[in-house]
């Protein structure tokens, strides 16, 4: 989504008085990053604001780092238990690092962050080639799948430390992958609990109300198509599943009028199946004055009541104009919800 976020902040910046330009990529040595985290509002109006449809933001922080390498986060993963995460960037480089939580169980900051370069699976480095828009990933067991746009394509990290450091294996091309637009492609990856993965393009129309998807039986086992439904102008960024097994979309918006919101809507993991057209359930807009930026990132756990914490993390695309932040939000029952 890189190039399309450049040409559409290019005259913003213009007006601005700012330069736009991609900072430099230096591969480097993978190892410790200094990132500083300050907290942010929810609603940038009114500080009480909490809510937004089915969900209740648990703290916000936005995150910066002066070494050039960081920025671009497209993917989120947080482990079950909360304490850390792994991001990965369009630039191809993996990020991990611990969350922290202030005494009300809201976040709150990071540390102990890493970053280190994506592999191919001739063992070099992705930074700096064609292959390293890196979109989306999805853990799958004994490691992660890792969707790409550019050269559209799945690879196959096995688990390793540090990750993403051993050579992948390339899993089977979706159908019809190569007809997406080059920044446009697999955005949205997911592994559901029964093993299959679901992969949604970003921008590959299928008529003019719906996007193509796949799902596989199983990581590595051929993809079977179907439909997703858009809404509006929203397109998917990133997809998890819920504790409950559930499939969560995350979509995104951008205009210069209205700026940047995120959509996030519920599927039913027995409705995934090939052939059929999916339509989510939405569950909220985020829209202005809240705090928002181009979220591409989301993940999903249990917290220590039972309930489901999300989590956002948007893509600055190294612009000076936009930033990178992380949420956590609670899903609300539908009754709490409507007060």
């Amino acid at each position: 989504m890189k190039r399309l976020r450049l040409a559409l902040l290019a005259p913003v910046a213009a007006l601005a008085g700012c330069v736009v330009h991609a900072a430099p990529v230096t591969p480097g040595v993978d190892g410790p990053i200094r990132i500083e985290a300050r907290s942010v509002p929810f609603d940038t109006a009114d500080a009480e604001m909490e809510t937004a449809g089915r969900l209740r933001f648990r703290g916000g922080i936005e995150l910066r780092s002066r070494d050039p390498r960081f920025g671009g986060l497209s993917a989120l993963y947080v482990t079950p238990d909360g304490t850390s995460f792994t991001s990965i960037t369009d630039k191809g480089h993996w990020i991990t690092g611990t969350l922290r939580y202030d005494q009300d169980g809201r976040l709150d900051g990071v540390g102990d962050a890493r970053i280190g370069a994506l592999r191919s699976p001739n063992g070099r480095a992705v930074t700096g080639t064609k292959l390293h828009d890196s979109e989306s990933v999805a853990r799958v067991a004994g490691g992660f799948a890792v969707g790409f746009e550019g050269i559209h394509r799945v690879w196959l990290y096995p688990d390793a430390v540090p990750p993403f450091s051993v050579p992948p294996r390339k899993l089977p091309d979706p159908p019809g992958i190569a007809a997406a637009p080059s920044n446009l492609g697999l955005e949205a990856l997911a592994s559901l609990p029964d093993g299959r993965l679901v992969a949604i393009t970003e921008g590959l129309r299928i008529g003019p109300e719906a996007l193509r998807g796949w799902i596989a039986d199983g990581v590595g086992a051929p993809w079977k198509a179907f439909l997703w439904t858009r809404t509006g102008r929203f397109a998917p960024s990133d997809a998890t599943v819920l504790p409950d097994g559930d499939l969560l979309v995350l979509e995104r918006r951008f205009t210069f009028i209205g700026g940047f919101a995120a959509r996030l809507s519920r599927v039913k993991a027995a409705a995934l199946r090939p052939g059929t057209t999916v339509t989510g359930d939405e569950l909220a807009v985020l829209a202005p004055p809240l705090q928002l930026d181009n979220f591409e990132g989301v993940a999903a756990r249990t917290g220590p009541r039972g309930e489901t914490l999300i989590y956002l993390v948007s893509d600055d695309n190294f612009q000076p104009l936009e930033k990178t932040l992380l949420f956590m939000l609670e899903l609300l029952p539908p009754a709490v919800a409507k007060h």
